[in-house]
């Protein structure tokens, strides 16, 4: 799925769950990437189960000698969201995938400074995102319901 932005062009390529949760990490993730990304770039998010990962979010950064001549746009690595973990921790899935994604662009929370860096980029990315209600948040995505 290709997002185009004012000067940015997000290739973005979303794995597994429901046609709802791949179509709102699009949505968030075109929205971060114009606020943060200066160049065209791709990204690979997979949404996976228990079974693939027993936690609810992984970033991995792309390697600089990787190269990916199948992606239209330079490779700045992958995100792994676990929702079904997530939701059973009652954990924010917008904010891990904002989380996930700042890692790939080179945010970290080593030290405290880098922390409160990537903290406030964070809330800023919800308060955006949460006053123009692209993020749902507080409800399941289809396909977690009990």
């Amino acid at each position: 799925k290709h997002f185009l932005m004012p000067d940015v062009f997000l290739h973005v390529f979303v794995s597994g769950g429901s046609r709802v949760l791949r179509k709102r990490v699009e949505r968030i993730l075109a929205f971060a990437a114009s606020e943060t990304v200066m160049a065209p770039c791709a990204v690979e998010v997979h949404l996976v189960g228990n079974r693939v990962m027993q936690a609810n979010v992984h970033s991995f950064v792309a390697p600089v000698s990787f190269l990916r001549p199948d992606l239209p746009a330079p490779w700045i690595g992958e995100i792994h969201l676990n929702p079904k973990f997530i939701f059973q921790h009652r954990e924010d899935f917008d904010h891990l995938l904002i989380h996930g994604f700042l890692h790939l662009l080179g945010y970290d929370h080593e030290r405290k400074s880098d922390r409160l860096k990537m903290e406030r980029k964070e809330a800023y990315f919800l308060k955006i995102l949460w006053k123009n209600a692209l993020s749902v948040s507080t409800s399941v995505p289809h396909g977690l319901r009990r």
